[in-house]
């Protein structure tokens, strides 16, 4: 799985200047891939539950995808790091061909064919040389090689707390996309209730026509009704249709593939503390992006570190091991081997303003790093002022709901006895209707008040 994987190899970051978080239990997610997924095999009246349209967002997101090839790109700079420790072997293989005197006569020594005698030569014409070499270099004494190896790792560490993030946002993308999935077609619900009602209400006042006890213009009062609440019942269709496109996108399937969701009533935020100072407590520790952030400033650090140690002298050990000759062959009476050490004692100008360059760099991730913790605490609060309002929005919803649906049923049956006109009845469906929307609303705005909330503090659903 994606990013379980990643968070067993969390650990709280080294302290650093405001650098401070931890990391929670992740959520449940599964292998990613950045492939297209093929659509699942399922039976066409199944209704899709919430855990499957998170499998399915977890599997299919090509986000995610980008995610885990950063993860790999982490890693492999962290073995890149660690191999500076080894020595560096190589093989090579070279072949000149010249007639300048001077490489000649080089040439021809090295193949032990140079003759001084009386037979000796200053113009040896073109000379040409095969040179097989094996060649290890090991730098004993790197500075800042182990500065830059802990810094791969804390980015490692960071690619995997920023990939963890980027997941618990989609998937609570997810969970807040299905609430208002749901929510849209509990509204449509509701349209074709109001259709209904009028309906019957419309058939009622044709009957009491036809009887002489309601007028004409009563009935085209209630058509021109009906043909209105259709129109809010297409409007309604349009919004369960782009509900559906979102979700569809976000699970990365065709919104064809989304005409059946689960109705059994889901509880989000389920464990969310009461007290506002425990929320925002809880968002610093289990925040992934904080941790990326905080990780992100450690590697600053070192980076800084290792460019000041820039100013110290390095030594390495070299050796190598070759044969010269005319022809492209391996003869031991050729070979001849070289063993050294070298001793670095760096004087560029260039130095310092790489270290300030980094110094400045490291300023900057700790500043991010407070900017990034100012923000998390605004989305907290925010999140928390909305779910403090959406649950007062919705105690008036249900009180609006009780008192038009009471409103409707008296003045229906006042218009049957002939005390109340088809327009008061009209009124009171119009509120009805309105109270229910706002009903439906509301407590859509609750759950994704709540899964806001969540998502603030760093968590799913």
């Amino acid at each position: 799985m994606l990013l379980t994987q990643s968070c067993a190899t969390h650990a709280t970051p080294p302290r650093s200047t405001n650098a401070r978080a931890s990391v929670a239990a992740p959520p449940r997610a599964v292998s990613n891939g950045a492939s297209t997924p093929t659509t699942p095999q399922r039976a066409a009246d199944e209704p899709w539950k919430l855990g499957e349209v998170l499998e399915r967002i977890a599997s299919g997101s090509p986000t995610l995808g980008q995610a885990l090839a950063r993860i790999d790109q982490a890693r492999a700079a962290v073995r890149e790091a660690r191999a500076s420790y080894a020595p560096e072997l190589s093989l090579q293989v070279d072949f000149v061909a010249t007639d300048d005197p001077a490489q000649a006569f080089a040439l021809l020594l090295n193949q032990e064919r140079l003759s001084l005698g009386p037979a000796f030569d200053p113009t040896p014409g073109s000379t040409r040389n095969w040179r097989e070499q094996v060649r290890l270099d090991w730098p004993l004494f790197a500075p800042g090689r182990s500065q830059a190896h802990a810094a791969a790792r804390e980015g490692e560490l960071a690619a995997r707390a920023q990939g963890e993030a980027i997941e618990r946002r989609l998937l609570n993308a997810g969970v807040q996309s299905w609430l208002a999935l749901r929510a849209a077609l509990e509204l449509e619900r509701v349209a074709q209730e109001s259709i209904a009602a009028v309906e019957q209400r419309l058939e009622q006042t044709r009957v009491r026509a036809r009887e002489g006890a309601a007028l004409q213009a009563d009935v085209l009062r209630l058509e021109v009704r009906v043909a209105a609440s259709r129109d809010e019942a297409a409007k309604a269709q349009y919004s369960v249709a782009r509900a559906r496109n979102a979700l569809a996108a976000l699970m990365n399937v065709r919104a064809e593939d989304l005409q059946r969701v689960d109705a059994a009533p889901i509880e989000v935020g389920a464990d969310l503390a009461p007290e506002l100072a425990q929320l925002l407590e809880r968002a610093r520790r289990e925040r992934s992006d904080l941790v990326a952030m905080a990780h992100r400033v450690r590697t600053a650090e070192l980076a800084s570190s290792a460019r000041a140690a820039e100013r110290l002298p390095s030594l390495g050990l070299f050796a190598s091991y070759a044969f010269d000759d005319e022809e492209l062959r391996l003869d031991s009476d050729l070979d001849k081997y070289l063993v050294g050490v070298g001793l670095r004692v760096p004087l560029s100008a260039r130095t310092g303003p790489r270290i300030e360059g980094a110094q400045a760099q490291e300023r900057v991730a700790v500043l991010e790093l407070r900017a990034l913790e100012l923000e998390v605490e605004r989305e907290v609060r925010d999140a928390w002022a909305e779910q403090a309002a959406a649950r007062q929005s919705l105690a008036l919803a249900q009180s609006a709901v009780q008192a038009a649906e009471e409103a409707f049923r008296v003045l229906s049956l006042a218009q049957d006895a002939g005390g109340a006109t088809v327009t008061d009845v009209l009124e009171a469906q119009d509120a009805l209707n309105l109270a229910k929307v706002r009903g439906v609303a509301a407590a859509a705005g609750v759950q994704l008040a709540r899964a806001r909330l969540v998502a603030a503090i760093g968590g799913v659903q």
